[in-house]
């Protein structure tokens, strides 16, 4: 009876413990996407660092705006594209565009756009 109580006892015990493991893991910050993030690089060899620097002077920009609410837009030289986002971790998440979507990395306030070709857009606040 005892013996029964006491294996009753543990699996109760390992029960309430995965459970408080659970309940503190982390949440995602969505501060750390929120806002707005100016392109800084790109995969792509006709769009360097000097290009870029040559297109801001003309006042063409590439802007990325991501909301709290998981919306956000993509202003493309004043084209604005719609899109939506989820960050499924502090450093990674999808950003969904109507009929595509591409992952996003965040490392050291670097927010990074990858599509399945390999192509990438490297934004900065």
């Amino acid at each position: 009876m005892f013996k029964k109580l006491g294996i009753v006892a543990a699996l109760c015990c390992m029960l309430a413990l995965s459970l408080a493991l659970v309940g503190c893991g982390g949440s995602v910050d969505k501060s750390k996407y929120t806002g707005d993030w100016q392109l800084a690089s790109s995969s792509s060899q006709d769009l360097d660092a000097d290009s870029i620097a040559l297109m801001k002077s003309l006042g063409l920009e590439v802007k990325l705006t991501l909301s709290d609410d998981g919306t956000g837009k993509l202003d493309m030289f004043g084209d604005e594209m719609k899109l939506s986002w989820e960050a499924s971790s502090n450093t990674a998440g999808k950003v969904k565009f109507d009929n595509s979507e591409t992952t996003m990395a965040l490392n050291n306030n670097e927010l990074t756009l990858a599509d399945v070709n390999g192509s990438s857009l490297t934004f900065k606040r």
